[in-house]
């Protein structure tokens, strides 16, 4: 009978089990500084699915309130979906792309106003002549009708 020659290692990856907490032998005493996986999971599940709400909000920021400018508290939300009533804050761990958009759709909304709906609605200086329908009369009489 032959036996295998011996196998040597060199490198060994191994998969964590989730939901057990990692320790580090010189930290195991301090619980508080130990993070379990399934804890930066989370954190990372987090941070992606508010990257996805971003996406989501340049997607149609007409679809949200934005509060930035009148929060009645601090902790009020930044921008508040209309429909679902999802909330968004602005985080100093923000991508800055996030930042970027925002300037783009603020100067957007001063140069052409904002929309309410399907309607792009601007800051008129109407005066009182603007709706001035005297004239009306005798564009009636002149087109025949």
């Amino acid at each position: 009978m032959k036996f295998p020659s011996p196998i040597h290692v060199t490198d060994l990856n191994y998969v964590l089990d989730q939901n057990r907490r990692h320790q580090d032998k010189e930290n195991s005493s301090d619980k508080s500084s130990t993070i379990s996986t399934s804890d930066e999971m989370l954190l990372e599940k987090e941070y992606v699915d508010r990257l996805h709400l971003w996406q989501v909000f340049f997607a149609n920021p007409y679809e949200w309130w934005d509060n930035r400018q009148s929060k009645p508290y601090f902790r009020y939300p930044d921008f508040k979906h209309k429909d679902t009533r999802e909330k968004l804050w602005l985080r100093a761990d923000d991508p800055p792309w996030v930042r970027r958009q925002l300037k783009l759709h603020d100067l957007e909304k001063a140069e052409n106003g904002f929309r309410d709906g399907s309607r792009i609605q601007k800051n008129h200086t109407w005066k009182s002549q603007d709706f001035d329908c005297s004239d009306d009369d005798e564009l009636l009489y002149s087109s025949g009708v």
